[in-house]
C-alpha cells in the first residue's frame, strides 16, 4: 500500500492530477492502520521491523511530494506525513525496546530530528524532537530513576540517565525554536530539567554522606561554564545546586 502511495504521489505530482494525491491520503491512512493493528504485533521481528521502518522512510521521503505544488493543504500533509513517520517509530521502540533504554532511544530519536532539521531546515522537525524529549524525561522520572539493575557492573539508572542528560543538554544548543519563542532564556528550560534530572541521579547513586559534596561540585561546574559562556541560567543552576 505505501509503495503504491507513493508511486500515486509521484504521478500526481508529475501530472498534476490531485486526485491521485488524494488517493495517496487514503492509502497512507489504511497502511499506518494496518501497521499498528497487525504488525506491530507480527510473532516475527522481520515482520515488525521491516514493513514499519520501511513505511516511515516512505513518508519521510515522500512528505515534501504527497501533495500538488500550491495546494491550499500542501503543508498539513507533508506534517501528517512526517508526524505519522516519527509515531510509528516511537510506538516502535516503545514495544521493542528493553524499557530501560526506551528513554534513552527517544532521546537520540530526537537529537537526530534536531540535527537532521539544523542540516535542511525541516519546520515540523523541531516539535517532534520536543515531543520526543518530553517523553523521554517523563520515562526516565518514571521508571530509569528507580532502576536497581546493573549492566557489566555499572547501575543501568547510572548509564541510561547520564545518556538523556547529555542528550537534553546537547538539545538545549541543537534544537530549533519557533521564531516567536526565539529567546535564548527558554532554551535553558532544557538545560534545567537536565541539571534537575542528574541533581536526582547524584541523590541515588551517591552515599548519603557524599551528596552535598557531589551537588556543590556540580554546581560549581555549572557555575564556572555559566560565567565562561555568559549564561545567566547555567549560573543559577549552580547557585541552586
Amino acid at each position: 500500500w505505501v509503495a503504491f502511495a507513493v508511486v500515486l504521489a509521484l504521478v500526481a505530482r508529475r501530472i498534476r492530477l490531485p486526485q491521485f494525491s488524494y488517493q495517496e491520503h487514503v492509502l497512507a491512512v489504511a497502511a499506518v492502520a494496518q501497521l499498528v493493528a497487525i504488525n506491530m504485533d507480527a510473532s516475527h521481528a522481520v515482520q515488525r521491523y521491516v514493513p514499519l521502518l520501511a513505511c516511515a522512510a516512505a513518508f519521510y521521503a515522500i512528505s515534501r511530494f504527497c501533495a500538488v505544488r500550491q495546494a491550499p493543504y500542501a503543508r498539513f500533509a507533508t506534517w501528517t506525513h512526517t508526524w505519522a513517520a516519527t509515531a510509528l517509530l516511537a510506538a516502535l521502540a516503545w514495544q521493542e525496546s528493553p524499557q530501560p533504554w526506551l528513554a534513552v532511544i527517544w532521546a537520540l530519536f530526537a537529537i537526530t530530528l534536531a540535527v537532521v532539521d539544523r542540516l535542511f531546515t525541516v519546520d515540523e522537525l523541531p516539535y517532534q524532537a520536543h515531543v520526543l524529549a518530553l517523553l523521554a524525561v517523563v520515562r526516565a522520572v518514571t521508571l530509569n530513576l528507580y532502576l536497581h539493575d546493573q549492566w557489566h557492573g555499572i547501575d543501568l539508572r547510572l548509564i541510561t540517565v547520564s545518556i538523556l542528560v547529555s542528550v537534553l543538554y546537547a538539545l538545549a544548543r541543537w534544537v530549533r525554536l519557533p521564531e516567536s519563542l526565539q529567546t535564548p532564556e527558554l532554551r535553558h528550560a532544557y538545560t534545567w530539567v537536565a541539571s534537575g534530572l542528574a541533581a536526582w541521579m547524584m541523590w541515588g547513586e551517591v552515599k548519603p554522606v557524599g551528596v552535598a559534596v557531589a551537588w556543590a561540585v556540580f554546581g560549581l561546574l555549572l557555575f564556572e561554564i555559566g560565567s565562561w559562556q555568559q549564561q545567566k541560567q547555567f549560573r543559577l543552576q549552580g547557585f541552586g545546586l
